[in-house]
């Protein structure tokens, strides 16, 4: 059987989960967004103690300012943006575009995962989408 006929369900809905996600993103403006002082100041913040010092100082500095001021601990969100500033600096339009394929590709395997342990293409394209709506979008909201 040809790779094309086994996987075709999920061809078409990495390809209408791409098109559909791409058109909100487009639409709301969440690829031209600019700076926003509240939201991005954090990158630029991260930008400039990687710069200074290193990346592992500003992860340091990150979960620092986490614990101490926040009363939270996130390590793997501090890993998360601390590496995409390290690697993508603060273009916004290429963080915005990062977040973008990162939303596809989760929303993407979590419909794999959800067929392969039996749910139908139907359930599993109906269940991956609304997963992210709500708090558990906060994430990708976050740093984008």
């Amino acid at each position: 059987m040809s790779f094309l006929k086994k996987n075709k369900s999920s061809i078409i809905f990495f390809t209408f989960l791409l098109l559909a996600l791409f058109g909100l993103f487009r639409f709301t403006g969440a690829f031209v967004k600019g700076y926003n002082i509240v939201e991005d100041h954090a990158l630029v913040d991260t930008n400039n103690e990687i710069d200074s010092v290193s990346i592992t100082g500003a992860y340091e500095k990150m979960m620092e300012l986490d614990v101490s001021g926040f009363k939270r601990f996130r390590p793997v969100w501090a890993m998360y943006v601390v590496g995409m500033v390290a690697l993508l600096s603060v273009d916004l339009l290429l963080i915005s575009l990062f977040v973008f394929l990162i939303f596809v590709f989760t929303s993407f395997f979590l419909y794999r995962f959800c067929v392969n342990i039996g749910f139908s293409t139907l359930q599993a394209a109906a269940f991956c989408n609304p997963d992210h709506i709500g708090t558990s979008n906060s994430t990708l909201d976050s740093t984008n």
